[in-house]
């Protein structure tokens, strides 16, 4: 058997790979857990300098890396290319902050006791991730895991593996022994094979709810630490002081990054009242410029959702919500390219339990809710199993208060759109998942706090 990535745009196999058997699966962890031995004792200095040369690789070939992206998952290629300069930026983070993190701190305690605070690696880990960004997703999960001494293996999407290839290609050139890094090819039911072998000490998933279960009932099964991602169902806040030509604009932009396909891109729009049909009526406009097509060309801006099942998916999610009464606002573009492609799509009184409301829809779809004040505003945004972002439009400093504490997700950003970065800690509460990546608190995940005691 083979993984096999299809272009979403031509509909053509675009890459494949030989998926691991059992006997490869047993080999490659116990590659793994030598290297651990080795890399984990390697200095930082020589860590640094592997990531910078990653960071160097990744930006020399920028343009055939975004171009793989775009081929295997139809992200356009302004935004592959981006994702690329991404990945390359956390390496230097990391890079320049990897001594402070890492280096023993000293704590006191009374007056005859002294303490230490150690980061020691784990071990093996496993990092399972998702195709909608293929090399940032893999990235913001290895780069830290590998920098405090742990080794990783990624059984990544099947419809990314030429994505997969040259990332562990990447790791080699740059600098990392053979082992720190490698690729698992193996279906679903093979992740409790990888899981329950006794050198793998944790997991990072990032992808569905239901996979997360999945993974968090096997981890715990065999009592291996997990840190999660999850789906999100992230609100946009419009109240009545907003800038509301640019709260449209970053709204459009919001739902629309990565043809709809970003789990902190806005999915439902709350507007107040007062503001409402202006809003909608900028919202509109923008959505109705909207050029569908190749994602290889600069003048498009909105290509085709990564699969065929995945589009087909979507559609039924908004079919089934018009049909519980919402209504619907579809902008018809042309488009004779592909059975990959959604229409943008924007869904007005949304009923409550529909799939609008209720579940992630992954695509090009807004849902827009009217409320009359800041306090319905707050409740429809909490009403929601998902808590991941939240971006929230006002220059009122009592409503940012009261937002920032009341909002039940692991990110408000204001007056802009929620955004990840290699500095600031990310992650979500409730359905969306738990633990944190990126920054000091991702490095921390995957390491034991060890506490030393000092009897002087």
């Amino acid at each position: 058997m083979k993984f096999q990535s299809i272009n979403p745009y031509t509909n053509q196999v675009f890459s494949q790979h030989d998926l691991h058997n059992q006997q490869d699966v047993s080999y490659l962890l116990s590659r793994a857990n030598t290297a651990h031995h080795h890399w984990s004792q390697t200095n930082i200095a020589h860590r640094v300098q592997c990531l910078l040369k990653c960071s160097e690789i990744l930006l020399l070939q920028k343009n055939e890396l975004a171009v793989l992206i775009t081929q295997e998952m139809g992200k356009l290629i302004a935004e592959s290319k981006a994702e690329i300069e991404k990945c390359a930026l956390l390496c230097r983070y990391y890079a320049e902050h990897i001594v402070h993190f890492l280096t023993s701190k000293k704590l006191y305690a009374g007056t005859s006791y002294s303490h230490e605070i150690r980061w020691d690696s784990l071990g093996v880990i496993l990092g399972i991730m998702p195709w909608n960004y293929p090399f940032w997703q893999v990235f913001r999960f290895a780069v830290p895991t590998v920098v405090a001494g742990n080794v990783v293996v990624v059984k990544h999407a099947h419809n990314v593996c030429g994505c997969a290839k040259a990332i562990e290609d990447i790791f080699l050139q740059s600098g990392f022994e053979s082992g720190v890094f490698q690729n698992l090819f193996i279906e679903t039911q093979s992740i409790e094979e990888v899981i329950s072998n006794p050198v793998l000490k944790a997991v990072s998933l990032t992808g569905s709810e239901q996979a997360g279960k999945s993974v968090a009932a096997l981890a715990g099964k065999y009592l291996k630490k997990t840190v999660l991602e999850l789906g999100s169902n992230d609100v946009f806040i419009v109240l009545n002081d907003a800038d509301i030509y640019n709260a449209a604009k970053e709204a459009t932009k919001s739902r629309l990054v990565n043809n709809g396909q970003s789990c902190i891109g806005a999915k439902r729009f709350i507007v107040e009242s007062s503001i409402y049909d202006e809003f909608v009526s900028q919202f509109e406009m923008n959505f109705s410029k909207i050029k569908m097509g190749d994602p290889m060309q600069s003048t498009t801006s909105l290509g085709p959702l990564a699969r065929v099942d995945l589009c087909q998916q979507l559609k039924k999610q908004v079919d089934n919500s018009i049909a519980l009464g919402a209504k619907v606002k579809k902008f018809d573009i042309e488009n004779k390219q592909g059975d990959a492609f959604m229409n943008p799509t924007i869904l007005y009184e949304i009923p409550k339990l529909s799939p609008a409301y209720i579940e992630e829809l992954f695509g090009p779809v807004a849902s827009v809710f009217k409320v009359k004040n800041t306090q319905e505003a707050l409740i429809i945004a909490n009403d929601s199993s998902y808590g991941l972002g939240a971006s929230l439009w006002t220059n009122d400093e009592s409503n940012k208060k009261l937002f920032s504490e009341q909002l039940q997700v692991g990110a408000v950003f204001f007056n802009a759109m929620v955004q990840s970065h290699p500095a600031i800690s990310f992650g979500g509460v409730k359905n969306a998942g738990y633990g944190r990546e990126l920054g000091a608190y991702g490095l921390q995940e995957f390491v034991n706090i060890k506490t030393i005691k000092y009897n002087f």
